[in-house]
């Protein structure tokens, strides 16, 4: 593969996000939370740059870490506006955007961040997260 991923979210799902990135060959994996714990674990994951985000500016340190290029793939898992919206902002041109969590709240992009979409020839996809709920008579 050799590209360029960034994960944004590295809970259960992130993580596994992170070393399946590996697997197959990215060139440079770059994880995003607000959690310094989860950061030390995707670390001994083979991830190679950590992003705190309550510390630190995603857009402005993807870019510098890519050379101005943006990343090739962006796994977007935590659900926030706020990378919901940093997705579409470190995509590299013709980058693709994969959304696996969900906002529970309207996601409104400012029309810079939404223009990006066509500026850039993203692809954009919506990957289904399973549910947790309990089916009828389950503990029955």
């Amino acid at each position: 593969m050799g590209q360029s991923v960034a994960i944004l979210g590295v809970g259960p799902i992130g993580m596994l996000a992170c070393q399946w990135a590996g697997a197959m060959g990215a060139g440079k994996i770059i994880a995003v939370d607000i959690i310094e714990d989860k950061l030390k674990i995707v670390k001994d994951l083979g991830v190679d740059v950590l992003i705190n985000a309550k510390k630190e500016d995603v857009v402005e340190r993807v870019i510098e870490e890519t050379k101005g290029k943006g990343v090739n793939l962006v796994m977007e898992i935590a659900g926030s506006l706020a990378t919901q919206r940093d997705s579409l902002l470190i995509a590299a041109k013709r980058g693709r955007v994969i959304h696996i969590g969900r906002s529970y709240s309207d996601v409104l992009l400012p029309d810079e961040v939404f223009t990006r979409i066509f500026r850039k020839e993203l692809e954009i996809y919506g990957a289904v997260n399973s549910n947790s709920s309990p089916l009828d008579n389950e503990w029955k």
